[in-house]
């Protein structure tokens, strides 16, 4: 979010507030995370602190975030003995909407053999507006 704002550390500051869920609509083990993120940045650098909305992110910002989300957690969980890579599983990426019924079908076949199915990300809800905090 800095990156896109052109600003540095000094400059501005984003955060984001995380949910941890353990399991999906059939009370089933589905660990997931729910998580609310400004569409922008505060900007720490003025006297008093003003939040700068930023564009939507496009379609190649989430296939980048959610690939590098992917990586960093399988690598984590591998040098914790708690995920082992395997041809399967060395690739996640993300899905486009319009191909949700194919993905199903894999996703449920994931769930019974207790593999890891991947990773997607949603950002289609807006989280804020600008405003000026007093």
């Amino acid at each position: 979010m800095l990156r896109k704002a052109k600003l540095t550390r000094a400059q501005g500051e984003c955060g984001a507030v995380t949910l941890i869920q353990r399991f999906g609509s059939a009370l089933n083990l589905n660990v997931h995370f729910h998580m609310l993120i400004p569409d922008g940045v505060y900007l720490t650098n003025t006297e008093v602190p003003y939040f700068k909305r930023l564009s939507a992110p496009s379609r190649e910002e989430i296939q980048t975030l959610v690939e590098q989300i992917g990586e960093r957690l399988g690598r984590h969980l591998e040098r914790k003995g708690l995920l082992m890579r395997d041809a399967q599983s060395s690739q996640l990426s993300f899905e486009p909407k319009g191909e949700e019924a194919e993905g199903l079908a894999d996703l449920q076949s994931h769930s019974i053999s207790y593999r890891c199915a991947g990773f997607s990300l949603h950002a289609g809800v807006a989280a804020s507006r600008a405003c000026r905090i007093p």
